[in-house]
């Protein structure tokens, strides 16, 4: 992941691949048949985002597309438009790890091995790949899912 010069709807794509790929899926018993499911699910709803934006739209794209498209998304990928709103943002944070591995890569760091350590290298890493500009969008996604939360109760 830290050697691919950008994160694009393509390399999420190959991720699920490579995970559906392993051979503890295929033994009956071995994979997490939910886990399994939930992958399927998101390649077919990747599919359509390719469909739809091309194969090697980034996140910004993501991010600037319409109404529209992510209507004809959902149609294509027989989904909700919530679960656009997901696989968007699982790509949005694939993206900014992404940008973190190839800052620590870039800069002689040692890449992460675990869960644990991945979380250390985000929490240490991100606000020097992070741009103003995504900065502002997270805290306004944050507030706008605080106003929601206090809606419910």
């Amino acid at each position: 992941m830290a050697s691919l010069e950008a994160w694009t709807l393509k390399s999420y794509l190959n991720e699920i691949d490579s995970s559906l790929g392993d051979w503890t899926t295929k033994i009956p018993g071995m994979g997490n048949m939910k886990a399994t499911k939930a992958l399927n699910e998101s390649k077919r709803i990747l599919s359509a985002f390719i469909e739809e934006l091309g194969e090697n739209a980034k996140a910004e794209d993501l991010v600037n597309m319409d109404r529209k498209q992510k209507l004809k998304i959902s149609i294509k990928g027989e989904v909700a438009i919530e679960e656009i709103n997901l696989i968007m943002q699982q790509f949005r944070s694939m993206a900014l790890m992404h940008r973190v591995l190839r800052y620590r890569k870039e800069n002689g760091k040692p890449l992460p091995t675990d869960e644990a350590s991945m979380q250390m290298a985000m929490t240490e890493d991100s606000q020097h790949v992070v741009s103003r500009q995504e900065k502002k969008e997270m805290r306004d996604e944050m507030t706008k899912r605080k106003v929601t939360k206090n809606m419910r109760r």
